[in-house]
């Protein structure tokens, strides 16, 4: 009986229940967008598992017009941080570019990461396919994503393939055997890698080997200590390094990997605003359908 009388009323009131549905509809509908998106924000890299100990190694220049923090840093800064605090669990240098893939007689453009064995113990990548104890065999190994390896062998399990890469900054072919493929991970990760080979599988890499002068890579540590507790001791590091007149004017910190999207991608705290004005959203759609 309820229920036939409440339809009548929607029925012989349609102007004024499309209204009163219609806005509670639209208040909800509204609040749920703006969830999910807010939700992919406010977890945005935590697909890895020790997010909390990862840090991105960089340096911070005094210079008359104030301190100027610069994020490239130089090929054996990892191993030297590894070798120097025993603190330090892990570290792996990374240098994102571009390389071109040979196939057909075409060059097609794909983003590629220059990395070691040492990028899978820090983030929480893993392979669909390959040795997850070794994902790079050798030198002339590469790893790719799911969406490359359909892309360019119709098949996920593309282990012991082989591609053609032309890589623009060394200004070299080169072929490689498919090592690896990685599972698919979360689009709401800073790091997204479709091609990866080893950095020392390159001709110039005894250039960079040790060398103090250049610097263009990203590293990052693991490590379950404070970033203060390590940031206290890298003036030493920096002396010995370069001397001390460098000391003076340069320092190492690090960023935990929680604030890479701040410091990089956006900003958290207004995707916590926007959740605050679809909560209120929300609240006046009820209290809408409610007054009416």
């Amino acid at each position: 009986n309820y229920l036939k009388i409440a339809f009548r009323n929607l029925l012989i009131r349609k102007s004024f229940s499309f209204i009163n549905i219609f806005g509670l509809a639209t208040g909800v509908g509204v609040f749920v967008l703006i969830a999910l998106y807010t939700f992919q924000i406010l977890t945005f890299d935590h697909f890895h598992e020790n997010r909390d100990e990862i840090y991105l190694a960089y340096k911070e220049r005094i210079t008359p017009d104030g301190t100027q923090a610069t994020y490239d840093t130089w090929v054996p800064m990892a191993s030297r941080l590894k070798e120097t605090y025993s603190e330090i669990e892990v570290a792996a240098g990374l240098y994102n570019t571009e390389a071109r893939i040979v196939k057909n007689n075409q060059f097609l453009e794909e983003d590629i990461i220059y990395t070691d064995n040492s990028f899978f113990d820090i983030f929480s990548f893993e392979l669909a396919h390959g040795n997850p104890g070794q994902p790079f065999q050798n030198k002339n190994s590469i790893i790719v994503s799911e969406l490359m390896a359909l892309k360019y062998f119709n098949k996920t399990n593309a282990v012991g393939q082989s591609l053609q890469l032309f890589l623009p900054e060394e200004d070299t072919t080169m072929r490689f055997i498919v090592s690896g493929v990685l599972k698919d991970y979360p689009i709401n990760t800073s790091l997204q890698p479709q091609l990866m080979i080893q950095m020392t599988s390159l001709p110039v890499y005894p250039r960079f080997a040790n060398n103090w002068s250049n610097s263009f890579m990203d590293t990052y540590v693991k490590t379950p200590a404070s970033s203060e507790e390590l940031e206290a001791q890298f003036p030493n590091l920096v002396e010995a390094i370069w001397g001390e007149e460098t000391r003076e004017n340069t320092q190492f910190k690090l960023l935990p990997y929680e604030d890479y999207y701040d410091e990089f991608v956006g900003n958290k705290a207004d995707a916590r605003t926007l959740l605050f004005i679809g909560l209120g959203i929300l609240l006046i759609a009820v209290i809408n359908f409610m007054n009416l």
